[in-house]
């Protein structure tokens, strides 16, 4: 029987050009996964919060964050529909 392949962390990177607006560099679309996504877009989400269920919600903003950690620079806002 064949190995398992390790898993691999999904891929991100940012599409177009950013507007600079101080610490931060926004965005109008991204690519995850092998998705691209676009503001406005609405997207089904998991939560964090374990045991709550699944939400739908459009994506408002999405920038880096030039003064934040390594692992907290991508940011992702989403809103109610």
């Amino acid at each position: 029987m064949a190995a398992a392949a390790p898993e691999t962390a999904p891929t991100f990177n940012w599409t177009g050009m950013g507007r600079p607006e101080g610490a931060h560099i926004h965005y109008q679309s991204f690519n995850f996964a092998g998705q691209h996504y676009s503001l406005g877009d609405c997207v089904y989400l998991l939560p964090e919060e374990e045991g709550s269920p699944p939400y739908i919600a459009r994506l408002v903003r999405a920038y880096e964050d030039a003064n934040a950690k390594e692992a907290e620079r991508l940011v992702i806002e989403v809103g109610g529909l």
